[in-house]
């Protein structure tokens, strides 16, 4: 990857999936690389928060979920789980616009596209990185 690091991390609980985040494109894009197992639904929110950190803290609003190489945990529940805004985060829905790369989509991964989606999401789910980057630039 190219571009500035700012956070390289591991999440506090459970502690099996580590986080890469970078800016790009003159800081306009942010890509999040996922490595490890991600578990749904605990997980896509801890992605969601920190997203809405780096909005607030850089103003970056383009941002592509790298998850290639993240083997995901969870069924269609967890999916759907996932989309939706935990009961305890009072923040608004996600405001940025955001691509998810997979190696491969799965139904799972279209359903939790299309949660989002219907809940006022900018969001698409992608299987090629270029393509997604080509996405958030139009």
């Amino acid at each position: 990857m190219t571009g500035q690091t700012y956070y390289n991390l591991r999440t506090l609980a459970g502690g099996k999936v580590d986080y890469c985040v970078e800016e790009r494109e003159g800081g306009e894009l942010c890509v999040v690389q996922v490595t490890g197992e991600l578990r749904r639904p605990e997980d896509s929110h801890f992605l969601r928060r920190l997203a809405r950190n780096i909005i607030s803290e850089k103003g970056l609003k383009r941002f592509l979920f790298d998850l290639r190489e993240a083997a995901i945990v969870g069924g269609t529940l967890e999916a759907y789980q996932a989309g939706v805004q935990p009961p305890r985060d009072d923040l608004d829905v996600f405001r940025g616009k955001a691509a998810l790369v997979y190696s491969e989509i799965t139904a799972d991964d279209q359903f939790l596209e299309n949660v989002l989606v219907n809940r006022g999401s900018n969001l698409r789910a992608f299987a090629e990185f270029d393509a997604a980057v080509r996405w958030l630039n139009a």
